[in-house]
Parts: structure tokens; C-alpha cells; sequence
């Protein structure tokens, strides 16, 4: 059919942003992994170089709740967002911008309790922000033919 594209040659077409944001999921997850992980084993957050007195401000008395938080959600979490884009999931793009989300008011938390302590702070923050641009760019409604805003199919990205 004319004007009509399936999930896989937009992905043909695509293919510097899903492999880009397939990537970025991959990065963050495998540190929020090995991060959380420590965080979990090693609460006090020596293992790590972290002192709990960071956490004086914040609500918790450990990196316990924050290491869970950071294992699963920013970790499995991106870790299953890269398998949902790279399967050509139909929903990728919104996972990607909740988890980008996520990642961004993770490090705005972050930083309000603790302070800016670390250069991985905006690393993570201009990822975040990264994550959710290209999670909008996969699920931008495909202009077709002379003027028409219609889409069809689950990946928008021209």
C-alpha cells in the first residue's frame, strides 16, 4: 500500500537513532547495575567511596532503598528498554522517555539531598535527557504525502 511503512523498514530507516538509543539504554543500565548492586551489598557505601553522612539530608539512612531503586529501575529498567527497542516493540518510545524521565528526577532527587558530588551527576542528567529526545524522535507522527499528518505503523521516525 502507498504511503504505508511496517515496523521494520522504519527501523531500516532509522537505524542511527534505535541503535543510538538501544546503546544508551544498554550504558546506563549496566552502571545502575554494578552500582545498585554495590549500593545493596554495601550500604554504607564504603565499597563505593561514598560516606553515609551524604545522606543526611535525604530520607534514607543507608545506600540500601537507593541502591534497589538504582538495580532495578534505572538498571533492569533500561536493561529491559533496550531489548523493547531492539525487538521493535511498538511502546519502546514511551519506555524510553519514562525511563529517561526517571534517570532525570533520579539525579534532580539526587543532587537536592546530596549536592553535586560527582561528574557522573550530569553525565546521567544529559543521558536522561538524551533518552527521552530520542524515545519522542521514535514516536514523532510520520508526515505522508502533501501535507497530511497521518501515521501508520508504530514507529514514527522518519
Amino acid at each position: 500500500m502507498t504511503g504505508q511503512i511496517n515496523v521494520a523498514d522504519k527501523f531500516t530507516q532509522n537505524v542511527e537513532i534505535t541503535w543510538g538509543l538501544v546503546l544508551l539504554q544498554l550504558i546506563i543500565g549496566v552502571s545502575a547495575v554494578a552500582g545498585g548492586w554495590t549500593f545493596a551489598a554495601y550500604p554504607d557505601g564504603a565499597a563505593l567511596g561514598m560516606d553515609v553522612t551524604l545522606l543526611e539530608q535525604s530520607p534514607f539512612a543507608s545506600y540500601l532503598i537507593p541502591g534497589l531503586i538504582l538495580l532495578v529501575i534505572n538498571g533492569f529498567g533500561q536493561l529491559a528498554g533496550a531489548v523493547t527497542t531492539l525487538t521493535k516493540n511498538r511502546h519502546a518510545g514511551e519506555v524510553a522517555i519514562a525511563l529517561g524521565l526517571f534517570l532525570i528526577a533520579w539525579i534532580v532527587l539526587q543532587v537536592w539531598w546530596i549536592g553535586l558530588s560527582s561528574w557522573l551527576q550530569p553525565l546521567c542528567l544529559s543521558f536522561g535527557i538524551l533518552e527521552v529526545t530520542l524515545g519522542v524522535l521514535i514516536r514523532m507522527p510520520r508526515l505522508h504525502g502533501s501535507g497530511s499528518t497521518q501515521y501508520e505503523g508504530e514507529w514514527y521516525v522518519t
